[in-house]
């Protein structure tokens, strides 16, 4: 049976947390992933940066971003905090809502704050961060890739569409993936803004928080190749006076963690239930899909996340809030059976 709900206009945010089964360490992982760990957190840093957003690294630090940090936080490769860069507010260099941080092809830095609808650009000055300039953007981006011609790919609405390729200076030169038709603007604005972007071996991997599936696309094609995931049922999301309603199962709506490569070009996805307001099931989920036959291999149970660095290694936590944070190496899975 469906169990609906009525949301307003301004209330979604209330439904989109996730909450994440708490286990024991690297207990209970599924066995078509290797997860190897490699080291530990002193608890105060586990304890200061509470539940990561998202990480990436290069060959001097680590880069994270965390719901009890505003702005960036520069770890070494030992795990220690080294600095805090940022602070909350609304000016540039400070932050609203950090939903994002990648290394460009040039070694900076770049961080989004979607709720400001900007990126900073860093450059690396020792064990700190010094910001050289601020990418514009023309709406509400979800995440984002950098090109190596210092522009970005970025997902979220604007235009009429989903998909945008944006200059340094805030230009959009390219725009791709038209917004969901026969609903109202508001509604599909709300579908279009919640996507994780990954790059992949060809071209860009996109989940979003209200469908089962992945999307990968490939510039300029305007259709993505739509992959579904086995186990999550279709969210109904449908336009009502005065706002919308978002209807789902116990395996309903999904908020996915950015989409892992794995050596062997196949993709680690993790994703949970939506905590909502009927009591539906929340749970770790986890999946990973073949390069070769483009199909979900899983699911599986997992007590950890995993929020994917360079080459094979990843951050995990355990927890939801103060959970203990490691690094780990990924092997690669063994996607030979299906699961149905």
């Amino acid at each position: 049976m469906l169990a609906s709900h009525a949301v307003r206009r301004s209330a979604i945010v209330a439904g989109v947390m996730a909450c994440w089964v708490v286990a024991n360490p690297l207990l209970g992982q599924p066995p078509s992933l290797s997860v190897t760990p490699d080291l530990v957190a002193p608890p105060a840093v586990s304890r200061s940066l509470g539940y990561l957003v998202d990480a990436a690294e290069n060959n001097q630090h680590l880069y994270v971003i965390s719901r009890r940090v505003p702005g960036v936080a520069v770890l070494s490769p030992m795990l220690r905090l080294l600095r805090q860069v940022g602070a909350r507010g609304r000016s540039i260099g400070q932050y609203v809502e950090a939903k994002a941080v990648r290394i460009a092809p040039d070694n900076r830095v770049l961080v989004l704050d979607t709720y400001l609808r900007r990126i900073y650009a860093y450059a690396v000055r020792r064990d700190s961060l010094d910001l050289e300039y601020t990418i514009p953007l023309p709406g509400e981006m979800n995440d984002f890739v950098p090109n190596g011609d210092g522009s970005v790919w970025a997902i979220g609405p604007y235009g009429g569409k989903r998909l945008h390729r944006i200059r340094a200076d805030g230009r959009v030169v390219e725009s791709y993936w038209a917004l969901d038709t026969g609903r109202s603007a508001e509604l599909q604005h709300l579908l279009a803004k919640a996507y994780v972007l990954s790059p992949q071996f060809d071209g860009l991997l996109a989940a979003s928080i209200w469908f089962p599936q992945t999307e990968w696309i490939r510039p300029p094609a305007s259709a993505p190749r739509k992959v579904p995931l086995v186990g999550f049922r279709p969210v109904v999301a449908r336009d009502i006076p005065g706002g919308y309603a978002i209807s789902s199962g116990p395996a309903g709506a999904t908020y996915p963690i950015r989409p892992v490569r794995l050596s062997d070009n196949s993709v680690l996805l993790q994703a949970a239930v939506l905590n909502r307001t009927d009591g539906g099931d929340v749970r770790t989920l986890q999946w990973v899909q073949s390069a070769q036959d483009r199909a979900w291999h899983g699911p599986a149970r997992a007590p950890y996340r995993l929020l994917g660095l360079s080459g094979d290694r990843a951050l995990v936590q355990h927890h939801d809030s103060d959970g203990t944070i490691g690094l780990v190496r990924l092997g690669s899975p063994n996607v030979g059976a299906r699961h149905n």
